[in-house]
């Protein structure tokens, strides 16, 4: 992030920076093209356009988080697929077998992405009133029927 900051600041020059750093001016030349997404969201940080204190972070990025969520998902499922077929060889004797807690701990990693994700795609509201018009509230609607008959 410092060598992010200092070129988005553009106060040094790369020969400069790269002296500073202890490394080649063309490794800081690439570096600096492999982020030059992050560079330029600094840059608009420090203009005032942008949070300082996240730009150039990826993981403070909703569909960067979801994407790293994925991958994760998706090694779980394929270490859950290799101990279904049985080519899964497990390195301690925790057990590969359907129901041994390392099984259980994979399907319960793979809810809680799923359940991680839910959240990032549609947050809900944390007061303890909620919103009426949130479709993740259920009403529940009792109809007694006439009260006419009951209040006589």
């Amino acid at each position: 992030m410092r060598i992010i900051r200092d070129l988005a600041m553009g106060e040094w020059d790369i020969a400069s920076i790269a002296d500073r750093e202890g490394v080649d001016v063309e490794d800081l030349r690439l570096f600096e093209s492999q982020f030059a997404n992050d560079i330029a969201e600094v840059r608009l940080a420090l203009a005032g356009q942008l949070a300082i204190e996240s730009a150039g972070l990826w993981i403070a990025k909703r569909h960067n988080r979801i994407a790293e969520m994925q991958a994760d998902f998706e090694d779980v499922t394929r270490v859950l697929s290799e101990m279904r077929s049985g080519d899964y060889r497990p390195t301690d004797n925790d057990g590969a077998n359907l129901g041994s807690r390392r099984h259980r701990h994979l399907i319960k990693a793979r809810l809680d992405i799923l359940r991680t994700v839910a959240e990032e795609l549609s947050p809900r509201n944390s007061s303890s009133s909620g919103d009426p018009t949130d479709p993740n509230i259920v009403h529940y609607v009792i109809d007694a029927g006439p009260l006419k008959d009951a209040l006589t």
